[in-house]
């Protein structure tokens, strides 16, 4: 590698980009605090950025981005997910622009070297690689910013957890699945925008990142102080280091809460989650379970280990036992001397050294446990570490309340558009609201079914055009179900030119029978009307005759696990559809149990006996005429 800085420098002299004396200047302060001669030379102003950017764009002919324009792109998370971000970190490499039309993948890195570029495309997948030249001071900054703060991509996601309760009942096992075959992608997020002057079509500045963590000042050494031992200064600046580490994690965490809000996929929420605690926290393996409402067990939904891939993750039951039963944080520094965990077989077996766990609860409850481990340290996580996953436990658990809830809001609002269809709105508030059980199980109960059918309608079809015809059905069934729901019923279907409405169901009233009554001859009174208007149209008038029938009927979700309606089905639908069959148009047929039911409310005359089709008694019709007065 010094040997590339200083061919760098002497190309820089030779091409006049650069005195000898800065370059020896540059190299002075590269050999006393480090570093690439590049960042060297542009951090002590020894350099223009633009002028070395300029420089190794030209040798390689690359494109290239100064610092401050990194700094001012907005990057979303499919541009971020193509490299996650343990391989930007390694590379040295951050993903800036992905065209998704030719597959093309703009990366910002300090050289555009063909076996950098290489790597590149193995791991994002992209088909083209673009190298855009940045100095690796910036490239490191773009992606402890746009990875850590705004918390948009972590390593290749592991799905497919599955778990198996050894015969010791002292363990759990949890295999981590392989990675899936792409991102999740997080919706939410703005498209760039245009105007980078550097790249054309690229993002314009982005919001502000939170600022970094201030470093921790450590006085001078007094008097006092010498007289410590070196273990105690050793210790003073372990501490401070720890509390500085720590400070950081707690600012990436608060960002990781924010971009929790957004997702709208629990599993996706777990992963990265658990990857975010894996990447900042000193873990070989971490699991996160939830509690089977069925059987009260803990299965691992997301695992994350060092290695990746089919490892095996093993999890200390009695960690589970005491994070459930304390309903708080639980940390061992060493489990093999822990006398909690004396009598755990997973302990032994797996060599668990370090390990913490923490409760998720939701909605009050013990929901979930997130716990990390490692099996080849001993006091790898501190109380610190323990607050910090407590509170990413804490947001985990905000985060996937509000998915529920949004779940919830969003079963109602189907609920509730399904059930507008065939109920009156009171109804409906008062089937999503809880007071009113629809029996979707199937349940027996006392119906009244009307059936309203046009007379004549297949000849009426001949003559109108299909446009016609479904404008026709269209005004003239919303003008019956105003009137169903205006009277307490519920749509049951249409069927053709036909629909079948129900009373009594889900919810009785005494006077169901007399209120399917006057439903059906207002019903027919809004065909008169409409008729009248559409003569004076010159438009096809309809003709309507009515069949209703009471008793006993079954009352449920009937069909298939893909498609469920609320309908009635028995003898007395039947009933009801051949009494719509004998009535003539403006006539409305009753059976003797609706009548009765209707308790001499209406006047109505007796038709003669009649065998109906599929019957083997026959039955009393009756002609409603009118409510009695």
């Amino acid at each position: 590698m010094s040997q590339k800085r200083s061919r760098l420098g002497e190309e820089l002299v030779a091409a006049g980009l650069i005195s000898e004396e800065k370059l020896s200047a540059g190299l002075s302060i590269q050999k006393s605090e480090g570093g690439y001669l590049g960042d060297v030379l542009v951090q002590h102003g020894l350099i223009d950025e633009n002028v070395l950017l300029r420089f190794n764009g030209e040798r390689s002919g690359a494109q290239f981005i100064t610092a401050d324009s990194l700094s001012r792109l907005k990057l979303d998370d499919p541009v971020l997910e193509k490299v996650p971000v343990r391989k930007a970190e390694q590379l040295t490499v951050l993903p800036i622009r992905y065209d998704s039309v030719s597959d093309a993948l703009h990366v910002a890195m300090p050289e555009a070297e063909p076996s950098l570029v290489d790597q590149v495309r193995e791991v994002s997948g992209a088909t083209h690689v673009h190298p855009v030249l940045a100095t690796r001071a910036a490239v490191r900054a773009g992606i402890s910013r746009f990875y850590y703060a705004d918390i948009y991509a972590f390593a290749a996601l592991q799905t497919g957890a599955k778990a198996m309760v050894a015969e010791s009942e002292t363990q759990v096992v949890a295999r981590s699945g392989t990675p899936s075959s792409g991102s999740p992608s997080v919706p939410g997020m703005a498209t760039p925008a245009q105007g980078t002057p550097v790249i054309p079509g690229w993002a314009a500045p982005a919001a502000q990142a939170p600022p970094p963590a201030e470093p921790l000042s450590v006085p001078a050494p007094s008097a006092a102080a010498g007289s410590q031992t070196p273990q105690a200064v050793l210790k003073l600046y372990e501490t401070l280091e720890q509390q500085q580490r720590q400070n950081k994690l707690l600012m990436v965490a608060n960002a990781l809460m924010h971009h929790l809000a957004r997702d709208r996929n629990i599993s996706e929420i777990f992963h990265r989650v658990l990857a975010f605690a894996f990447d900042n926290l000193p873990a070989d393996e971490g699991v996160l379970l939830l509690r089977d409402e069925s059987t009260g067990q803990f299965v691992p939904v997301a695992v994350r280990t060092q290695e990746g891939g089919q490892s095996e993750v093993q999890v200390s039951a009695t960690l589970l036992k005491e994070v459930q039963s304390s309903r708080q944080g639980v940390l061992t520094a060493d489990a093999v001397f822990d006398p909690r965990f004396r009598h755990s077989q997973t302990v032994v077996l797996s060599r668990l050294r370090s390990a913490m766990g923490v409760p998720l609860i939701v909605e009050g409850e013990v929901r979930g446990i997130l716990a990390l481990s490692t099996r080849s340290r001993v006091g790898a996580f501190g109380p610190p570490d323990l607050e910090l996953l407590s509170a990413i436990a804490t947001q985990t658990a905000v985060a996937v309340e509000n998915v529920m809830l949004n779940r919830r809001l969003t079963s109602d609002l189907a609920k509730r558009e399904r059930l507008s269809r065939f109920m009156s709105p009171a109804l409906v508030e008062m089937a999503t609201s809880g007071a009113l059980e629809l029996g979707e199980s199937g349940e027996q109960q006392e119906a009244t079914v009307l059936f309203a059918d046009i007379r004549g309608f297949t000849s009426l079809s001949e003559r109108l055009s299909p446009k016609e015809v479904v404008a026709l059905l269209n005004e003239h069934f919303e003008a019956m179900v105003e009137v169903l729901f205006k009277h307490g019923g519920i749509l049951d279907k249409f069927v053709g030119d036909a629909l079948m409405a129900l009373w009594g169901v889900p919810t009785r009233r005494e006077d169901d029978s007399a209120r399917s009554l006057t439903a059906a001859l207002e019903m027919l009174r809004r065909v008169s009307e409409m008729n009248q208007v559409r003569r004076q149209q010159g438009r096809e008038v309809l003709e309507v005759g009515i069949g209703i029938n009471t008793g006993m009927v079954v009352f449920g979700a009937i069909g298939a696990s893909r498609r469920l309606d609320l309908t009635a089905i028995g003898d007395v639908v039947n009933i009801a559809s051949r009494l719509c069959d004998m009535a003539e148009a403006d006539q409305v047929i009753v059976s003797q149990s609706t009548l009765q039911a209707a308790k001499g409310s209406f006047l109505a005359m007796p038709l003669p006996p009649v065998l109906l089709r599929g019957k083997t008694k026959e039955v009393t019709p009756y002609r409603v005429l009118g409510e009695a007065r």
